[in-house]
């Protein structure tokens, strides 16, 4: 999986870029052969933005948007965001897992 970073007049610091990196690697290996992931980070004016997006074949994409005055502040908005994205969609695939599992025993 492949993370693309777009900065759209913001600067990141580096530290905060690899952060992000990291998080959102590891939230995508809660899902199922995600593609590749983009962050997007708006500056300008005194909120910051962040958007993440995560893209995998059979699924549409996990959108998540966190807003703050500092940048560390809008990644982790967006971050817990898409966490209870993916949260969601593991709990609809196990709630059909077993909903599958009940009617082959039944039958």
């Amino acid at each position: 999986m492949r993370v693309v970073f777009q900065l759209h007049n913001a600067e990141v610091d580096t530290v905060i870029q690899s952060r992000a990196a990291q998080a959102v690697e590891k939230l995508a290996g809660r899902l199922r052969r995600v593609v590749d992931a983009t962050v997007r980070v708006a500056g300008g004016g005194a909120q910051q933005r962040v958007e993440i997006t995560l893209r995998s074949p059979r699924r549409p994409a996990l959108v998540a948007e966190g807003t703050g005055y500092r940048l560390d502040v809008a990644l982790r908005s967006a971050l817990d965001g898409l966490e209870a994205q993916i949260a969601k969609v593991r709990e609809a695939r196990a709630r059909r897992v077993r909903a599958a599992r009940q009617d082959a025993a039944s039958a």
